[in-house]
């Protein structure tokens, strides 16, 4: 029991050690912070100049990908414009063949009168 008391106060001891070295008073960090602050907004205002260079770059690529969803959407366009066409002859074959169908129906309709009404030619021979 005295084993494991010692460790976790060793244990707790080098926590609080390690936590108190790596913590900076706010008088002593205030001119580091400073300096550290500059860096940073000289690194924002290098990244800026850089990214005005590449955005020129970003924007040509920005247009280019414009151009070529345009590109895309008139091909799908045309392609939706020639399956209509497709479906428009396809209903004119059916037009048609309902046309030839009705006509089938009538000729057939006629020669079954036929049968059942003797002609006038027929009657007078």
């Amino acid at each position: 029991m005295k084993k494991i008391l010692a460790i976790f106060g060793a244990l707790f001891i080098t926590l609080l050690l390690i936590s108190s070295a790596t913590a900076c008073p706010q008088a002593n960090s205030k001119t580091t912070m400073d300096i550290i602050d500059k860096l940073d907004q000289g690194k924002t205002i290098f990244k800026l100049l850089k990214g005005n260079i590449v955005g020129i770059k970003g924007i040509l690529d920005w247009i280019i990908q414009l151009l070529k969803a345009l590109l895309n959407f008139i091909n799908q366009l045309i392609q939706e414009v020639i399956d209509l066409f497709q479906i428009v002859e396809i209903l004119e074959e059916i037009s048609s063949a309902i046309n030839q169908l009705i006509d089938l129906i009538v000729q057939f309709i006629n020669r079954i009168i036929d049968l059942f009404t003797p002609d006038s030619q027929n009657m007078k021979k």
